[in-house]
């Protein structure tokens, strides 16, 4: 494992083995806590199986504002993407890393500024994201975190046209999961449905009596994780 930094505000951590597939992951935390070192045994078990991960850091409240961790995150994709010429390539993450995640697939105008298509991505890892506007943007504008909104801020925005996508998409929720963030997933799904994803592509994993990402360090995880990105 080596530590570079990948833009002037943060680092990631890379675990590079040669491989042909490289997983990008980042972290959970609300925007606010959370480190790249809470992956590093799915990167060396992935790395075991000949995957190359790397784990961004980004910035965080209360330093940074909207939209500076998305920027960061696209600035982490852009620089695992010039190390090696991938044959596969899958962008994940956990609770607020997956709502980057989300952002970076949804929002084309992130990835775009680095020449990156969103949809040449093989495919996406959304572990307990929100799919609205994530809660601490909310607090960021004095707002009630319970509520719900769907602006250019939330994944859900960019679902307003029919898609011809062949991108693979993993999600993980649980069923006591934070507020109504069940909810929230269940419906994304079905809008992606709406507007022509294909069923077989969105492999939606409803993790049964347990509580938000209580099931994301754990062997199902990583073994679903892995079972993924063999199988696009």
């Amino acid at each position: 494992m080596e530590t570079v930094k990948y833009n002037k505000y943060a680092q990631l951590d890379q675990y590079l083995v040669n491989g042909d597939i490289c997983l990008i992951y980042f972290h959970g935390g609300g925007l606010e806590a959370g480190n790249k070192g809470e992956f590093k045994k799915l990167a060396e078990y992935l790395n075991s199986e000949k995957i190359d991960c790397y784990l961004p850091e980004y910035r965080l409240y209360p330093n940074a504002k909207y939209p500076e961790f998305i920027l960061d995150a696209a600035d982490s994709v852009a620089y695992a993407l010039k190390q090696k010429n991938y044959k596969k390539v899958v962008i994940g993450g956990t609770s607020a890393g997956a709502y980057l995640a989300m952002m970076l697939y949804f929002d084309k105008r992130y990835l775009s500024k680095h020449n990156i298509d969103s949809e040449s991505v093989s495919g996406y890892i959304f572990d307990a994201g929100q799919p609205t506007v994530h809660f601490n943007l909310l607090k960021e504008q004095g707002l009630d975190v319970r509520r719900i909104l769907v602006d250019e801020r939330a994944p859900l925005y960019y679902l307003n046209k029919d898609v011809l996508s062949n991108v693979k998409f993993l999600v993980f929720y649980a069923e006591f999961d934070l507020l109504v963030r069940k909810e929230e997933t269940e419906l994304l799904k079905h809008l992606m449905l709406n507007y022509g994803y294909k069923e077989e592509n969105l492999n939606f994993n409803l993790v049964k009596n347990n509580k938000h990402c209580q099931y994301t360090h754990t062997n199902y995880f990583n073994k679903t994780v892995l079972d993924f990105i063999k199988k696009i």
